[in-house]
């Protein structure tokens, strides 16, 4: 029940960014391609948003997240990681706790880059998206 109530807020905080907003941005996905990831393997997953795009939120399946490590998260040359550190990925699972990532904007034709490693004794097919925000006059 704790897990839905998080999703129903992460979602209601979501909504009422959409409404405050609504005349200056409005939210898209920057989708990343499928991979799969062999036991053990490292995958560096990359995406190119053709608008300025300001990354948000993080999304890796939580059926997926357990068995994955998250490495790196790049716009461009630039990590958003404040370490070396790698970071358990079921921090960024739709149901977990929102996490408002504060990354640059990539500019159009960027590669935003995210790097995963597969710690099960599984094969794994890797999919994520990185939920953000583009300024409306983008859209035309």
């Amino acid at each position: 029940m704790f897990e839905a109530i998080r999703l129903f807020f992460s979602r209601l905080n979501l909504l009422l960014k959409i409404l405050i907003f609504g005349d200056e941005k409005r939210f898209f996905p920057l989708g990343f391609p499928t991979t799969r990831l062999r036991p053990g393997d490292v995958a560096t997953l990359a995406s190119t948003p053709q608008v300025p795009f300001l990354g948000r939120q993080l999304i890796i399946p939580s059926a997926l997240a357990k068995d994955l490590i998250l490495l790196d998260l790049r716009v461009g040359r630039q990590s958003i990681f404040t370490s070396w550190h790698p970071a358990p990925a079921t921090g960024f699972t739709e149901i977990g706790f929102p996490v408002e990532l504060e990354m640059p904007r990539s500019k159009p034709g960027e590669i935003v880059t995210l790097h995963l490693e597969n710690t099960s004794d599984h094969e794994v097919i890797v999919n994520a998206v990185l939920m953000g925000s583009v300024k409306r006059r983008h859209l035309k």
